[in-house]
């Protein structure tokens, strides 16, 4: 039986042999690449092993650098600290240099300004300089005649203190007091006080010549110099009269009797239109040569803008601007208003601002008069007058009187305002400090061109600002350029 077991065996592995061959060197292969496997393993096993036993030896090394890290992130914490602690000091420098900038450049504009004004300063030394060289010349002239006269008045105190001529000079001065009251009622005094003073001047020639010591040559030059005063005391009391009647019947003549004549006649003169070619001619009064070269076009009409609204102003440029002043207010209302004392000067009539409303012509006067002086009864009457010719010629719509000043009222023109319905508005002086802006932004009717006027500008005052147009008034240059606008090319010459 064992042996049929072994035949069988033996016969089913010769008949299968190359099969269990192939089997057993199959299973031989694998057993090597699984020996070289586990080899590789092991290999890896003690590589790791190594680098392990490597890194436990180094532990303490890392423990010391991680240590010193800390200690360098703690010093870094600290400098950033005071990093960050120099960075707000050296924000504040920065702003402090840049406030210092801001002030060395406003230090910049004044001393532009004060070299200005030096320059006109020098220009005017120069012109008193003159003056007083003709003045030393007369003054050394008058000296030598002084010494003539003084030795004739000698002899005529003398004279006079024997004939006692104290009570004829009193009078005199009680004649020419009394000839003063009446003169402005009778103007023909004139004459006979040129007369007067002409028979007491002779005399005093026929003394001089009849006196103990006669001064024949003093005589015969007081009676020529008397006949020449005659006729110039008739002519002077003549003109008296007369400009205080005018005074009386054009009230107006008050606001420029204290201004200068050149700068009246200066104001009344056609401006001329703008030259591209001579644009500094227009910039002249306010801007040095090399201002105008180098400085930029908004720069330049920026520093002369500052420099005219801080010029000297006369009595005549104050009121002018008191009355924009007040045409601003009410257009920045939303009303029409012309310039008339600005655009006609001395032509006014009393109409120094004509404001037009749908239903009614409101017109007003604007004086900007020290306190100490009084509106008198006779500017109402001129306001009143001048609003009874305007409503003859514009009897379509009714008109309001409207007096603005900065000076008080005396009791009986207060009392005819209330009469003939005209509205007085009185303003302190001090709320005008503040200023306003002046730069008018206007656009074109006929092709909404967008132009801005400055107060120096020829068509300045004929400018009329509306703000429902998009229209308005802006303090600066940069503000208007920035809006859009762009200067008139039409300057004042």
């Amino acid at each position: 039986m064992i042996e049929s077991i072994f035949d069988w065996i033996f016969s089913f592995a010769f008949e299968f042999r190359y099969i269990i061959l192939f089997s057993i060197i199959i299973g031989i292969i694998l057993l090597c690449l699984d020996y070289r496997e586990r080899n590789r393993s092991y290999a890896k096993l003690a590589q790791e092993t190594r680098i392990l036993r490597q890194q436990i030896a180094e532990l303490p090394q890392k423990e010391k650098l991680l240590r010193q890290i800390d200690a360098l992130n703690f010093d870094y914490e600290q400098l950033q600290r005071r990093f960050n602690k120099e960075q707000r000091k050296a924000d504040k420098l920065i702003s402090e240099i840049k406030a210092c900038k801001n002030k060395n450049e406003e230090l910049t504009l004044q001393n532009d300004e004060f070299t200005f004004q030096n320059g006109e300063l020098i220009f005017q030394n120069e012109e008193l300089t003159l003056q007083n060289e003709e003045l030393t010349f007369q003054n050394k002239k008058l000296t030598f005649q002084n010494k003539d006269l003084s030795q004739q008045n000698t002899d005529l105190q003398d004279f006079f203190t024997k004939h006692n001529v104290e009570q004829l000079v009193k009078q005199n001065e009680a004649l020419h007091s009394l000839v003063e009251e009446k003169l402005m009622q009778y103007p023909w005094l004139a004459k006979e006080y040129a007369d007067y003073q002409y028979i007491f001047e002779e005399r005093q020639s026929k003394i001089l010549a009849t006196k103990a010591n006669p001064a024949i040559k003093a005589a015969a030059q007081l009676k020529n110099i008397a006949k020449e005063k005659r006729e110039l005391q008739q002519l002077c009391k003549l003109q008296e009269y007369q400009l205080n009647f005018y005074e009386k019947v054009f009230p107006w003549l008050e606001d420029i009797k204290e201004t200068d004549i050149y700068e009246i006649w200066q104001s009344t003169q056609k401006t001329a239109e703008y030259d591209e070619t001579d644009e500094y001619h227009t910039l002249s009064k306010w801007l040095s040569p090399e201002e105008y070269e180098n400085l930029s076009t908004q720069e330049k009409y920026q520093l002369a803008l500052d420099r005219y609204q801080k010029r000297h102003k006369s009595n005549w440029e104050v009121g002018i601007e008191f009355e924009r002043y007040i045409g601003y207010k009410f257009e920045m209302a939303g009303e029409n208003v012309k310039y008339i004392g600005a655009t006609k000067g001395l032509e006014d009539m009393g109409r120094d601002l004509i404001v037009e409303k749908p239903d009614k012509i409101r017109v007003i006067q604007c004086k900007r008069w020290a306190q100490h002086k009084t509106i008198h009864e006779k500017h109402i009457f001129q306001l009143y007058g001048s609003m009874v010719m305007l409503g003859i010629n514009n009897p379509q719509k009714p008109l309001e009187g409207l007096l603005i000043t900065t000076a008080p009222l005396s009791p009986t023109a207060q009392q005819c305002a209330d009469y003939l319905h005209i509205r007085i508005k009185t303003i302190n002086p001090e709320s005008l400090a503040n200023g306003y802006p002046v730069i008018k932004c206007n656009i074109s009717r006929k092709d909404n061109t967008k132009i801005y006027h400055l107060p120096f500008d020829q068509q300045y005052d004929r400018v009329v600002i509306e703000p429902s147009r998009g229209e308005f008034y802006a303090h600066t240059i940069a503000e208007a350029e920035e809006a859009g606008f762009r200067r008139a090319w039409k300057h004042i010459c």
